[in-house]
């Protein structure tokens, strides 16, 4: 059996599939690659509106209400303040969502009246998104009643 020669143009032809064949691998995107979100530290403070917690606690007349700020502080990783970031604060006293800042700080205001008995509990919730994981921290405080 005669075999023929392999002509140039064959052989061209052969390399540059391989070509673009490999290239197709090296630059394949990497949607599939699941990369790790950063992780994220919030804060919850509740202060007597205007100023921190009065010594001795706060105490109101029955039947009055105060308002009372809720400070709430985001940073992804711990110690690197986020802006622009949703948070939500809701507890006893109702909810509400609030941005951070441009230093990762919201304040969430709540009237509320004395509970003496059973303290006001606020949680604050970031839900995260495609690059911060979430977070959540809790406050507990009572108002007096006078």
């Amino acid at each position: 059996m005669i075999q023929k020669p392999i002509t140039r143009s064959v052989i061209a032809a052969v390399v540059v599939a391989g070509m673009l064949t490999l290239c197709l691998v090296a630059t394949k995107p990497l949607t599939n690659t699941a990369f790790a979100k950063t992780s994220c530290e919030v804060g919850i403070t509740a202060y007597a509106h205007g100023g921190g917690w009065p010594s001795g606690g706060l105490a109101i007349a029955k039947g009055e209400t105060t308002p009372i700020d809720l400070n709430v502080g985001l940073s992804c990783p711990p110690g690197t303040p986020v802006s622009g970031a949703t948070i939500n604060v809701s507890g006893d006293g109702g909810s509400k969502s609030v941005t951070t800042d441009f230093r990762g700080l919201a304040i969430a205001t709540f009237d509320l009246g004395p509970n003496s008995k059973a303290p006001y509990t606020f949680k604050a919730n970031y839900a995260g998104d495609s690059q911060h994981d979430a977070a959540t921290a809790t406050t507990g405080f009572y108002i007096e009643e006078k």
